[in-house]
């Protein structure tokens, strides 16, 4: 059995979830080789914070296990949650590539294993390797289509809003799920209302509502989604309302 520590075994090893796998598509053993050398293994507990807003970050992270949120502080000085982020992620490519401070703090909502690897070897990484520079270029332009949705899901109204939130998060890895059923943890009601935009009271009167209408069932820290289609059809339902 190989050492977790040897490069080898952490190529093996090394996520394949539908971020991480875009960057590292095509590549052969040897590339893949090359790129996991360059990485280390961190461990964060919960509360920690990874990336720090308004700072210089000076390394990219693959999330291996553990889950956590991107915060930034509005203009009104609150802190509000952005996104929350599962295994697979590769988080901090836009900072590192261009030099900028940080738009948000990344924080550990679990403990939390990460890849971590220095801006330097990642674009020394992209020199070296074509495929994996066109690769990382194809999720850059990802992350930007996914910027447009989003702008685009502020327009709806807010229990519409709060239903694609709640099946986008419940689509991402690392939930605990058995058959249809997915269990969406530690993702607390004042989470969803930065996320959606509104009170936590309101998040609260809402899930109930979505409670009552068959589609999740909440329990202590947890949001069980018993069936993604009748989410996504209950979504449609109130879409259709709206016109």
């Amino acid at each position: 059995m190989k050492n977790a520590a040897d490069p080898a075994a952490r190529t093996e090893a090394m996520p394949l979830t539908p971020t991480w796998a875009t960057a590292v598509q095509g590549l052969s053993p040897t590339q893949l080789h090359d790129i996991a050398c360059r990485m280390r293994s961190m461990a964060f507990s919960r509360g920690a914070d990874l990336i720090t807003e308004s700072s210089r970050n000076p390394n990219l992270f693959v999330v291996r296990k553990g889950r956590l949120k991107t915060v930034f502080v509005d203009a009104s000085g609150r802190e509000r949650v952005r996104s929350v982020l599962g295994p697979g992620a590769l988080i901090g490519i836009a900072t590192n590539l261009t030099e900028l401070p940080a738009a948000f703090t990344l924080r550990a909502m679990s403990a939390v294993s990460a890849d971590a690897i220095a801006r330097t070897d990642f674009i020394d990484c992209m020199r070296r390797i074509p495929a994996f520079a066109v690769n990382v270029a194809v999720l850059i332009a990802a992350m930007y289509h996914a910027r447009l949705v989003a702008d685009k899901v502020l327009d709806d109204s807010a229990p519409i809003r709060l239903g694609k939130v709640l099946a986008d998060l419940a689509t991402r890895p690392g939930w605990s799920s058995n058959g249809q059923l997915v269990t969406i943890s530690g993702v607390t009601h004042q989470d969803l209302a930065a996320m959606v935009g509104v009170s936590r009271s309101w998040v609260t009167q809402m899930l109930a509502s979505f409670e009552a209408g068959g589609v999740l069932a909440c329990g202590r820290s947890e949001i069980h989604i018993p069936d993604l289609g009748r989410l996504a059809r209950y979504v449609r339902r109130l879409e259709q309302g709206a016109d």
